[in-house]
């Protein structure tokens, strides 16, 4: 069975209750007539960005491409002088040039560079030279321990809202951030391992978070400043397929006890921004219970919780006088309410998602 641009495309993910199943995910790329045949084309799609410069800033550079074929080759590469820029909740369409080392070749592996502009990746969809689509979900990121947030992008039919993935490669290396070594720089995905066209899968987890399904990398190489000799991509010679990951072996925690997941450093455009659900499945007590989540703080309707992500911290939200007197955070006027007064909250910028 093959696929088509605009059908619906079977995507294997990993739920939040550690399950594997199926979602249908649908995008119709644009590939010009010129490079059909020859080259690919990858929508990646992001629910966050997090530019350092300036706190309501949500465009970010997107994140670069390099393609392999099923038997590890190097084939193509998107455009590394381009600087495409992709704003939080939209997409970005990319043309990876396959014309001199894969022309027509299917792009069984796909490496995705994160640049120093963080990016929360929602899903991948991929359309091979011949037409046939594959895709990736950014749940997989959150299943396989890396740094994750929600996301409101919605695919498919049943408008399944993924978690995202954060990839960024200047993220803390100096021992700053208690996180660090969880956060992903890149990643390599072997695209057929989540796209069930056949028929059986694998069903544990674990699977999908290793090579060759997913290899996360912690940090990368490749300069991206090309060579006199190589035009708009580089040459086989500065590319390698990996194999191995780069994060250090996890140590155990002194406190084994310990409950509270720690929090992790945040950019000033982070903390000057506040998330809202109505959605059930964004639950605030899960974002702030979770270890490795990463992003604004975020106040979930639907459970009337507060997650304060400097602090890892839950709080209701203010509807009673009782609530005041054990601390509970007022939706109106954005700040958290306690017997001792009241602390508030400059956001910048508020994002609601209906």
């Amino acid at each position: 069975m093959t696929s088509s641009p605009g059908m619906a495309l079977p995507i294997l993910t990993i739920f939040q209750d550690a399950t594997v199943g199926l979602i249908s995910l649908m995008f119709k790329p644009y590939l010009p007539f010129d490079l059909a045949g020859v080259n690919s084309m990858v929508r990646i799609a992001v629910a966050l960005n997090d530019k350092e410069n300036g706190p309501t800033q949500a465009d970010g550079r997107a994140p670069s491409l390099v393609a392999f074929n099923e038997k590890e080759w190097y084939i193509g590469a998107s455009e590394w002088v381009a600087n495409d820029h992709v704003k939080s909740g939209s997409y970005v369409d990319v043309v990876v040039h396959q014309e001199d080392d894969g022309a027509g070749q299917e792009p069984a592996y796909m490496q995705v560079l994160g640049h120093d502009d963080a990016v929360c990746v929602a899903y991948i969809g991929q359309t091979w030279p011949d037409g046939q689509q594959r895709g990736w979900l950014g749940d997989v990121g959150r299943a396989c321990g890396k740094r994750w947030f929600f996301s409101n992008v919605e695919v498919g039919e049943q408008k399944y809202m993924p978690d995202c993935t954060w990839l960024d490669r200047d993220h803390a290396k100096d021992g700053t951030d208690a996180l660090e070594n969880i956060e992903a720089a890149a990643m390599q995905i072997h695209m057929q391992d989540f796209t069930n066209l056949t028929g059986p899968y694998p069903t544990d987890p674990s699977y999908y978070c290793t090579y060759p399904a997913t290899l996360f990398v912690r940090d990368y190489d490749y300069e991206f400043r090309l060579e006199w000799f190589e035009h708009k991509i580089p040459s086989r010679s500065r590319i390698a397929f990996w194999k191995d990951h780069g994060f250090r072996s996890k140590r155990r925690s002194p406190h084994p006890h310990r409950r509270r997941p720690r929090p992790s450093r945040r950019s000033p455009a982070l903390r000057s921004k506040l998330v809202s659900s109505t959605h059930e499945k964004h639950s605030a007590k899960a974002l702030c219970g979770s270890d490795t989540s990463h992003g604004p703080d975020f106040v979930s309707h639907s459970e009337g919780l507060f997650c304060d992500m400097g602090t890892k911290r839950v709080w209701p939200l203010c509807k009673t006088t009782e609530e005041v007197e054990v601390g509970c955070y007022d939706w109106e006027s954005h700040g958290l309410v306690t017997r001792e007064g009241k602390e508030g909250r400059d956001y910048a910028d508020v994002e609601e998602w209906a």
